[in-house]
């Protein structure tokens, strides 16, 4: 009973901070905007594919290249059974609304969970599940679905802490591996360090030595068996290139050292200390918030004082929680506004695989909330461990809540719910099922497009065309190259197609047609440069006029 409290708790939250518009899996106006634009992407074009092996793959997204839905971070974990559902499912429809009030249940119920390790009391279980919904890095994750999967990190910690007290079984570590796999890759990598402290304290502190190696590798090795199981169903090995998989900015997107206090604008009752750039206050952002502040540092002195923390039980994950948590900082470490220590060199960039650094400290606050939460619990009596949960539950809503209501006039806006569409015209959608693929003439990756991307999109994605272009978190660079270079080709050399429809920089038009080996009709819709062969062109010429 007390999982599901807490996990209606979160839900309801969520629900009332985002109103119920953004639950409709039909309304997709407000996925069209910021980073749910690429997340909603990927899974636009997934479900149209052909199935493929491994599963993840996509063809028509970033043609003919293509990439996977690993890549494009649309949580291959609900994009892959969807897929398996498409024919009975709308046009267009989006999920990332419904896996954002699924991750604030899970939080709380994994939260209840966590806590009752150490108390079977209903109220304080509740009370500490409550305490991990309203950690602020939960709800400032709410641009980027995949990574508000926090309640991976708090199943990795129960596992943790529960095998310090009964060895847990095999498939659990299995289980989480392969979700994890299946979610995002930052999350699978915290996930895999918080086990990986599982098997050092095992080895070093658990297990008679006769019996150290095997069993205390068993829970690794699991895990790792379901996390490139996962990656694999994602497409996530498809690149094996080290250069295709690191990134730029690796000390951009780093976390401050005054993150933990530094409130973004978030608290109501602590000071906006200035940190170096936005971004620090974006994927950087690591406020605990005002309860926790509180309660961390009293509940830490409760336990160092009456001398009873389990040092050697905990070492283990504090060591890599805190290797975590220095790499969060980047090799450009501020205080504030201040760069106090850079060691930044180009031997390091390798390290920019996982470029938002500042994400790393996620496992540092969950494991600080977690050893608050065990040392109230177990070191008051009931009913003043309860009253001292509730105070500092109070104190963190007081602090958050009125960022909450901010973000809740945001959502409930009809304009966060409108999309502007730049392609209203009515002849696209006559048009567009005659045609199997749309290309630009450049692609964004290869030159000034004639257009964003996203419009066209939207509407290739919905009537199943290919698109050669697109946003992807990484890519295939020489492939990439290569589809560049033989575009240029293929205009220079006047290649058109009967199932193709071309959208051309304004200043290509006239080259177009001059080099075009077929005979090919032109004209402007929705102010973009739009061509087709004549032929193609026939079976529709009543919806507009091409020529």
């Amino acid at each position: 009973m007390p999982p599901l409290v807490a996990a209606l708790l979160g839900a309801g939250l969520f629900a009332w901070i985002a109103g119920w518009r953004v639950l409709s899996p039909t309304s997709v106006d407000w996925v069209l905007k910021l980073d749910w634009q690429h997340h909603f992407m990927g899974w636009h074009f997934f479900r149209n594919d052909p199935w493929s092996w491994p599963p993840g793959l996509i063809s028509s997204y970033y043609a003919p290249v293509g990439t996977a839905i690993g890549f494009t971070d649309s949580i291959p974990l609900m994009a892959i059974p969807l897929k398996l559902l498409d024919t009975s499912l709308p046009t267009p429809l989006q999920y990332l609304g419904v896996w954002l009030l699924l991750c604030f249940a899970a939080q709380g119920a994994m939260g209840v969970l966590l806590t009752g390790l150490w108390t079977p009391s209903p109220i304080l279980r509740v009370l500490g599940g409550a305490l991990f919904v309203v950690v602020p890095t939960l709800l400032g994750r709410v641009g980027h679905p995949a990574l508000a999967s926090h309640w991976l990190l708090l199943w990795a910690l129960l596992l943790y802490f529960r095998d310090w007290r009964t060895p847990g079984g095999v498939p659990n570590f299995a289980a989480l591996g392969l979700v994890a796999g299946l979610i995002h890759p930052y999350l699978a990598v915290m996930v895999f360090a918080i086990v990986a402290a599982i098997t050092a304290r095992r080895l070093f502190v658990d297990l008679p030595v006769i019996r150290r190696l095997w069993t205390a590798a068993q829970p690794l090795l699991a895990l790792s068996a379901g996390l490139f199981a996962g990656w694999w169903c994602a497409g996530l090995l498809s690149l094996s290139g080290s250069d295709d998989l690191t990134s730029t900015g690796l000390d951009l997107y780093s976390m401050n050292l005054l993150g933990p206090v530094a409130s973004a604008g978030w608290s109501r009752f602590l000071p906006q200390f200035a940190v170096a750039s936005q971004l620090q206050d974006f994927e950087g952002f690591q406020y605990l918030g005002l309860g926790l502040l509180i309660l961390i540092p009293l509940a830490t002195m409760m336990g160092i004082a009456r001398r009873r923390l389990p040092w050697r039980q905990i070492a283990p994950l504090m060591l890599v929680t805190v290797a975590m948590a220095i790499y969060a900082l980047s090799p450009r470490v501020m205080l504030g506004p201040d760069t106090i220590l850079d060691y930044s060199t180009p031997a390091l960039d390798r390290l920019a695989i996982f470029r938002a650094t500042g994400r790393f400290f996620w496992p540092a606050t969950y494991m600080l909330v977690s050893l608050a939460l065990w040392s109230v619990v177990t070191r008051l009596r009931t009913p003043i461990a309860a009253a001292t949960l509730a105070a500092a539950l109070t104190v963190q809503v007081a602090d958050v809540s009125q960022h909450w209501v901010t973000l809740r006039a945001t959502a409930h806006s009809d304009e966060f719910h409108t999309w502007p569409q730049t392609m209203p015209s009515h002849v696209w959608q006559g048009m567009l099922p005659h045609y199997r693929h749309i290309i630009f003439y450049p692609p964004e990756q290869c030159g000034p497009a004639p257009v964003p991307f996203l419009h066209a999109a939207v509407l290739a994605g919905t009537y199943g065309l290919s698109v050669n272009t697109g946003h992807l978190a990484r890519r295939d660079r020489a492939a990439s190259a290569r589809h560049c270079a033989q575009i240029g080709k293929d205009f220079n050399a006047g290649l058109v197609r009967d199932d193709t429809v071309y959208l051309l920089n304004r200043d290509l038009v006239a080259r177009f047609r001059e080099n075009a080996a077929r005979p090919v009709v032109c004209a402007e819709l929705d102010g973009i440069q739009t061509c087709v062969t004549e032929s193609s062109y026939q079976r529709w010429s009543s919806l507009a006029e091409f020529r």
